[in-house]
């Protein structure tokens, strides 16, 4: 990262990322975000289908 300072004021810092060092960090992020992608839709579809059991459940037990 490279920092300088600019402006009108001492407090004036401009900032830039060096993205190449960066990028074997992303690569390696990357094969895990798959990895956790997958797994939280599972976990999404796990929920939805247990919403949906205690709604009916509520329903059936509220019947006379």
């Amino acid at each position: 990262m490279d920092v300088r300072e600019d402006g009108r004021d001492r407090f004036d810092r401009f900032y830039r990322l060096n993205a190449e060092a960066l990028k074997p960090i992303h690569d390696w992020v990357g094969r895990y975000e798959r990895l956790w992608s997958a797994r939280f839709d599972r976990l999404d579809a796990v929920i939805a289908d247990l919403k949906r059991q205690e709604h009916h459940d509520e329903r059936t037990e509220n019947r006379p």
